[in-house]
């Protein structure tokens, strides 16, 4: 039987900036490091 993971992490931030963050590709590069793709698609994890 497959076992769940769960994984909890806590923001200094707002909601509302969160949100923000992962509706703008410059934002989210900026905060991830790492270029946002596929709008309108699934997801998917580069490196």
């Amino acid at each position: 039987m497959p076992r769940t993971l769960q994984h909890t992490v806590s923001f200094r931030v707002s909601p509302d900036t969160l949100f923000d963050i992962y509706l703008s590709s410059r934002r989210h590069a900026a905060a991830t490091g790492a270029k946002a793709f596929g709008v309108g698609g699934g997801f998917r994890w580069r490196m």
